[in-house]
């Protein structure tokens, strides 16, 4: 999925206020997880999570990529130990 600029620009806008969603915690990423973000994703289109546990922070762009790769969704945007994507609502 590709994404102008101009339309990443106004995502990261959109998500700024946004509180973090859901939490990686000390169970990491697992299917449950992802599943959750899938159901998510049906009634919205931006989603902060936040990393809970980790040491380093790019921990956090490693773990986006995976949450992104696992539910076919872009990452807006990596701020600290939080992160946010984004998937277009499926029409049917």
């Amino acid at each position: 999925m590709n994404i102008t600029k101009q339309k990443l620009k106004e995502l990261k806008k959109q998500a700024n206020p946004l509180k973090n969603t859901f939490n990686i915690g000390k169970t990491g990423i697992t299917t449950n997880f992802i599943k959750q973000i899938n159901e998510y994703f049906k009634t919205h289109e931006i989603i902060k999570i936040k990393i809970l546990n980790v040491e380093e922070k790019s921990q956090t762009l490693e773990s986006a990529k995976i949450v992104s790769q696992k539910t076919n969704s872009i990452i807006v945007e990596v701020k600290g130990f939080t992160f946010t994507i984004y998937r277009e609502f499926q029409t049917k």
